[in-house]
């Protein structure tokens, strides 16, 4: 049994190595740029598909979207694609979950919560300029932040 452990191991390093090194033609379109090197080339094969879609059909904005890829996989569906593929951008890392961009079995540093910090920063930027707002303006943030 642990022989056979070892082996799965190696598979999967071996697939991660692939995956920071090596890309298929497939991967190589413009909107996986921010992907590649960065997440599984398993995960561009899952949203291939949903790729796909965009071009076969007209996709609606959804706002809840309860899609199998979404839901199972924590991927982006062609849904949430879409608005990046009609603007001819990549679509970002950060709509990946991050088991699906961990291509190495060394264990993240913690970062002390700079992240955090940085957001902070930002929040504080962004309500210093939100008291000079009328109050349309505050209503229509309001709105949009409340689901978060």
């Amino acid at each position: 049994m642990h022989d056979l452990a070892k082996l799965q191991i190696t598979d999967i390093k071996g697939s991660f190595e692939k995956s920071l090194n090596c890309w298929q033609h497939q991967f190589r379109i413009p909107i996986f740029d921010h992907l590649r090197g960065a997440a599984s080339q398993t995960t561009m094969g899952l949203m291939l598909p949903e790729i796909k879609k965009i071009d076969d059909m007209v996709v609606e904005n959804k706002v809840d979207c309860d899609c199998p890829i979404h839901r199972t996989h924590g991927l982006p569906c062609a849904h949430e694609i879409a608005p990046f593929k009609n603007r001819g951008e990549p679509i970002p890392l950060s709509l990946i979950d991050d088991h699906w961009n961990m291509l190495s079995f060394e264990k993240r540093k913690d970062d002390d919560g700079a992240i955090l910090k940085v957001m902070i920063a930002d929040w504080n930027i962004f309500m210093a300029k939100m008291v000079a707002q009328n109050p349309m303006t505050h209503m229509h943030w309001m709105k949009t932040l409340k689901p978060f």
